[in-house]
């Protein structure tokens, strides 16, 4: 990972600045409604706002492909490597070693262990500083720009709700799924080799 701490810090930098710009949009959106409903806005100031938005539109769509290429890029990258690192140990292992570790085994190691570990390095890095810049900038702006009152009634209302029973059983069918997938994986190799 640390080789392709550049490409993650520049993946990190583009996400966070987008979602600091996404969180600006219900602000324009506000404003231009408040602007016309009080009848002090004229025409070229919506297009000004509008423009603003269009702006931010084209950012976003910038900075989504460069921590896209960036995160999952190194990701992809670390991917490889360790795969590669494993397949260079299994080389340099005893026959008896094989004799004793069904090739199913082996299999899902080379498969979804070092998927699942890309997946964190990936996915779970997106998602975690996604939620957590866009959470942090919705807060501060709705504090500079709303109230502060209505901000903490919203924060604690948000943060009462546990997960539901349908997001909890949900995590359990993919870590089932995961492990019926490795199952047959290693049951397909068993029945391989025997007939072999």
């Amino acid at each position: 990972v640390k080789k392709y701490k550049w490409s993650y810090l520049l993946g990190m930098a583009a996400l966070i600045y987008i979602d600091v710009l996404q969180t600006e949009v219900p602000i324009i959106v506000g404003g231009v409604i408040d602007g016309i409903k009080e009848g002090i806005f004229v025409e070229s100031a919506v297009w000004g706002q509008v423009s603003r938005m269009l702006f931010i539109a084209a950012a976003v769509f910038l900075g989504r492909n460069i921590w896209r290429h960036c995160i999952f890029g190194a990701s992809r990258k670390v991917e490889r490597d360790m795969r590669n690192d494993l397949y260079a140990h299994l080389q340099t292992m005893p026959a008896s070693y094989f004799q004793g570790h069904k090739a199913g085994e082996m299999m899902a190691y080379m498969t979804n262990d070092i998927e699942a570990v890309r997946m964190v390095f990936a996915v779970t890095v997106m998602m975690g500083l996604d939620c957590l810049t866009i959470g942090l900038s919705t807060i501060y702006k709705m504090l500079r720009h709303i109230d502060i009152g209505l901000t903490l009634i919203e924060v604690r209302i948000q943060d009462a709700e546990p997960p539901t029973n349908d997001v909890i059983e949900a995590f359990k069918a993919v870590e089932t799924a995961k492990q019926g997938k490795e199952i047959a994986i290693n049951n397909a190799n068993k029945y391989q080799n025997e007939t072999i």
